[in-house]
């Protein structure tokens, strides 16, 4: 049996770095597929502090898995 502060170590890093893959996708793929008019323009500060705010949960998340082992 996976003991609990484990499993959630691993829940916090991979809801963190799914936020940062995301907006970081996000923010990159216009420049990936120039034919392919977006939608809706995306907001780029928004985008960008979430990034940020993902890259420092999997940091945190990463580290306390880490510490668990």
């Amino acid at each position: 049996m996976i003991p609990l502060p484990e499993i959630l170590a691993e829940i916090i890093a991979a809801l963190g770095g799914a936020l940062l893959v995301a907006n970081v996708w996000a923010l990159a793929q216009p420049r990936f597929r120039p034919e392919k008019a977006p939608a809706k323009p995306i907001n780029r500060g928004r985008a960008i502090t979430n990034a940020i705010i993902g890259g420092i949960v999997f940091a945190w998340g990463f580290a306390s898995f880490i510490t668990k082992l």
